[in-house]
């Protein structure tokens, strides 16, 4: 048996040290202490921060059936930017760009939820029989919570007409210059 010079109190103090030693080294060198991750007091929910990139807020859409269906496509972004695209029987015919306020942002977010935009259904006829005679308009609608896009060949809704007419005299109001 090999025995040590140091004494007994002296070993498990020398041990004690050591581990409190190695403890600091390894808390000094942690990610948290280095800096690169910091505590808050804050919650690390993320789900009511806004997205900062434009997304497409409204898409509308319409179609040709039989005659002198006016045919047109509308975007407009969240940042404000418009852009409309005169297909057929349309004042305006090409493509054009302009911008919308915030506050008109608000009124179609407002005027889409009094017609019940997001509880319609997707399509019009609900059985999917749609007529080719009759145009389709297609209408597409995102906010910061819900998305939706509801197809119109026939049978829709007063509600729905309503919203499209209502979109319809915007885009008379628009302030939009042609694009080469």
């Amino acid at each position: 048996m090999v025995r040590s010079s140091i004494p007994g109190n002296t070993v498990f103090s020398l041990f004690i040290k050591l581990v409190f030693l190695a403890g600091l080294i390894f808390s000094a060198c942690s990610p948290k202490s280095a800096g690169l991750i910091k505590k808050t007091d804050e919650p690390s929910d993320t789900s009511n921060v806004k997205n900062t990139a434009p997304y497409l807020f409204l898409s509308f859409m319409q179609t040709g059936g039989y005659g002198l269906t006016p045919q047109f496509r509308l975007s407009i972004y969240s940042d404000g930017n418009v852009f409309y695209e005169g297909l057929q029987n349309v004042p305006d015919l090409g493509k054009f760009e302009g911008r919308v306020t915030e506050q008109t942002i608000a009124e179609i977010r407002k005027e889409a939820r009094a017609v019940h935009f997001f509880d319609m259904n997707e399509q019009y006829p609900v059985d999917g029989n749609f007529q080719k005679e009759f145009p389709t308009t297609i209408l597409f609608l995102q906010t910061d919570l819900e998305k939706k896009e509801v197809k119109d060949n026939y049978l829709a809704p007063g509600e729905l007409i309503d919203f499209e007419r209502y979109l319809k005299n915007l885009i008379e109001k628009l302030e939009l210059t042609r694009q080469e």
